[in-house]
């Protein structure tokens, strides 16, 4: 990780240790961040956001606010509290653990991210000295010039590739010129690459896992609450390929384990969902380009 990194995280640990002990500093940022500013000024000190153990109780779950693109640590000083938001969140673990309600988010891991969409209660809880955790705030507007697809729930990535986040983080920090086209095109090629990874779909996996024989495009949507039209779509964006194409391929990679226990092809196209030998064999020559008896053999070899 750069320098440059580094000196931006120490910074904002700096600030919102003072913010702590400044409580015209936190009520600037109350003031900022939450629609119901004056409220929650009037219902106590200000710099109880930051530094004090245990989870902040407000009177209310509060709502941030903000119609900016902006990047943010969180940082040690920063307590747990129940908040609701207008804009779109991202949560990158760079390093660490990321915990948050740990009764409807799961414990997310070095290298996994979260994207929280407007109007979801959450909280994150209090980070210790080794975790590294980036949360983008994206507007609106903001977030569906550059996200290829609707996010209506939240949307947790198993993987995110580190440099082009922190890359992003730094730009966020700065007054570079075109600072603004930077970041929409940072976050676009980020949002797209995790898309294409968790493309992978891991819905998919596991369905296909545990509905070898009897999978259909129809079933894994109703699975998703999604029409089987909007899937199909959404398969082919993530992944490149068409569904049915996917489960021929776990099909006969599953033949393939088979035949390679000893299995006869017939057994091993029983087994893995198809209605006929021929259809098996038509499908293990398409994808594999030879054919079952052909592949048996040379693997006993």
């Amino acid at each position: 990780m750069n320098a440059r990194f580094h000196e931006l995280l120490q910074q904002q640990e700096r600030e919102d240790a003072l913010a702590a002990s400044d409580e015209k500093l936190a009520a600037e940022y109350v003031t900022e961040e939450f629609k119901e500013a004056e409220a929650l000024l009037g219902s106590g000190r200000a710099s109880s956001f930051f530094a004090s153990e245990g989870n902040l109780r407000a009177p209310f779950i509060p709502t941030r606010t903000c119609g900016r693109f902006y990047m943010k640590k969180h940082t040690l000083s920063q307590r747990p509290y129940l908040h609701t938001h207008d804009f779109y969140e991202l949560i990158f673990v760079i390093g660490g653990i990321c915990r948050q309600n740990p009764e409807t988010f799961p414990l997310l891991r070095e290298g996994e991210a979260c994207l929280i969409p407007p109007g979801t209660i959450h909280k994150i809880e209090k980070c210790s000295a080794g975790d590294i955790i980036l949360k983008a705030v994206v507007p609106p507007e903001f977030f569906r010039r550059v996200c290829p697809e609707q996010i209506d729930e939240v949307k947790i990535f198993s993987r995110f590739s580190a440099p082009p986040v922190i890359r992003l983080f730094c730009e966020s920090c700065s007054d570079n010129l075109y600072k603004e086209q930077a970041e929409e095109a940072l976050l676009r090629l980020i949002l797209i690459d995790m898309l294409r990874r968790d493309g992978s779909f891991i819905q998919l996996e596991h369905y296909l896992g545990a509905n070898l024989k009897t999978a259909s495009l129809e079933d894994f949507a109703h699975s998703l609450g999604y029409t089987p039209g909007y899937t199909s779509r959404l398969v082919k964006a993530r992944t490149g390929r068409t569904f049915s194409r996917l489960l021929d391929e776990a099909r006969i990679d599953r033949a393939c384990a088979l035949l390679s226990d000893g299995h006869t092809a017939l057994y091993a196209g029983e087994e893995t969902g198809f209605a006929t030998p021929a259809g098996f064999h038509r499908c293990f020559l398409r994808v594999k380009g030879i054919t079952p008896a052909g592949y048996a053999r040379s693997v006993k070899r």
